[in-house]
C-alpha cells in the first residue's frame, strides 16, 4: 500500500499525525473506532461505538454496521 503512495502525501500525512496537538474534540465528533484496528489500536483512541472484528480498513469490510451506526447517530440529529 506504501509504495503506490506518491511521496509528497506520505510525507505530509506522517507531518499531520506527528504533529497533531489536539487534546479536547467538540462534542459534535463522534469516534467509531475498530477492536482488530492494527494501525490505530484500540488502547489509543477513546470512542463512542466500537465495532467488533473492525479492522483500519472496517469501512470496506463492515459497511453495513457502520451505516447503521450513522443512520443511528443521524436519527437524533434535530
Amino acid at each position: 500500500m506504501l509504495d503506490a503512495k506518491d511521496p509528497a502525501f506520505l510525507k505530509r500525512t506522517i507531518a499531520m499525525i506527528l504533529e497533531w496537538d489536539r487534546e479536547e474534540y467538540p462534542n459534535e465528533i463522534v469516534h467509531i473506532h475498530g477492536n482488530k484496528d492494527s494501525t490505530i489500536p484500540i488502547r489509543n483512541v477513546n470512542y463512542n461505538y466500537l465495532v467488533e472484528d473492525g479492522s483500519h480498513m472496517m469501512a470496506l469490510t463492515k459497511g453495513k454496521e457502520i451505516s447503521e451506526i450513522i443512520s443511528a447517530i443521524l436519527s437524533t440529529v434535530n
